[in-house]
């Protein structure tokens, strides 16, 4: 059990729950999954959007626990999952939450690029992006441990703070994105008239922002927090104004105490 973060941890899985047959099949998603899960470093050359050197770490579904661990092919294929680490983290920062998604039957592609003082969502979301091609393109490699392990029908990305912003960049780099969670995301920066807020706007996939409940006195009545998180409103793309005031339109989303 995971006592600490079992709020979190089922918002995020409940966004994400209709990538994974696994999530069907099981009622606790705050309590680990069927599965071991394993990871792996991720070092490779950019060949998709040109960023050169990009690192990162591989999570997926494993026979036993631990570095390098043999995947559990036997259960695949499995849904991809991005994850944007925020503003100076790294993967390991995130390493729980790779993790426990792994043992409900996901890869997690953690990008570890844009972690200094000058981080940029843009570039995290490029990054990432090609990281998702490159796990694709080990999965359909037979002599990569990742062989047949991707199910390229069904993606995903989810993101903290920076990286949660990111992923408004990152939908309109993978159209194949069919959900999209960010936690806690980052919007200032993104700009009214951005191309990640016309990529928000457009987004027919499913998106479920995950925020901190906020206290009483840091929300208006039309349920914006703050000027920095995204708090409310899945349908970002109805948004009419760069405000807070009066434009955001009340729709479902998750509190995490």
């Amino acid at each position: 059990m995971l006592s600490a973060l079992n709020l979190p941890f089922a918002a995020l899985l409940a966004g994400i729950a209709f990538l994974s047959p696994d999530l069907s099949a099981q009622t606790a998603p705050e309590d680990l999954g069927a599965h071991q899960a394993g990871w792996s470093a991720a070092d490779f050359w950019d060949n998709i959007n040109g960023r050169g050197h990009v690192r990162g770490r591989v999570y997926y579904p494993a026979a036993s626990a631990g570095l390098d661990a043999r995947p559990d092919y036997a259960g695949g294929p499995y849904p991809l999952i991005a994850l944007n680490h925020g503003w100076f983290a790294t993967p390991e920062n995130y390493h729980q939450l790779s993790q426990h998604l792994a043992s409900w039957g996901f890869i997690v592609s953690s990008i570890g690029t844009e972690t200094g003082f000058f981080g940029s969502m843009i570039r995290e979301a490029a990054d990432s992006h090609a990281m998702m091609g490159w796990v694709e393109t080990q999965s359909n490699t037979p002599s990569s441990p990742f062989y047949t392990l991707v199910d390229s029908d069904k993606l995903g990305a989810i993101g903290h703070s920076m990286g949660g912003g990111s992923l408004s960049y990152m939908m309109g780099l993978e159209p194949r994105i069919q959900t999209v969670v960010p936690m806690e995301g980052f919007i200032d920066g993104l700009g009214f008239d951005s191309q990640g807020l016309i990529n928000l706007r457009e987004f027919t996939g499913f998106y479920e922002p995950i925020h901190a409940k906020p206290s009483s006195n840091s929300c208006n009545s039309n349920g914006c927090c703050n000027t920095h998180h995204l708090c409310r409103g899945p349908r970002i793309r109805q948004l009419e104004t760069k405000d807070c005031g009066g434009s955001w339109r009340a729709s479902p989303h998750r509190d995490v105490a």
